[in-house]
């Protein structure tokens, strides 16, 4: 997200350097691999989805009281950790 200014700075020399094709499938690339990148971190690869029925029913009961893991721990407010909730 910080880059964006910088790679808008940059989209027009790169098309006329490039041509648009080429320049469009370059960026293409880049996203690529900046998010295979991000993949290689362990911690986002351990992400999981909380399950949004339990949070509503965890959050009518109040502060979080409720949340189940997968293997059926009950994690309470816990730590905040993404490892948690999976």
């Amino acid at each position: 997200m910080a880059l964006i200014p910088l790679a808008t700075a940059l989209a027009g020399p790169a098309q006329s350097a490039f041509g648009r094709a080429p320049a469009l499938w370059g960026t293409s690339a880049l996203i690529v691999a900046a998010t295979a990148l991000v993949l290689l971190i362990p911690d986002i690869r351990r992400l999981r989805r909380r399950d949004t029925t339990k949070a509503v029913s965890a959050d009518a009961e109040g502060a979080g009281r409720g949340l189940r893991g997968r293997d059926g721990v009950d994690v309470g407010e816990g730590t905040g950790r993404a490892d948690e909730l999976a």
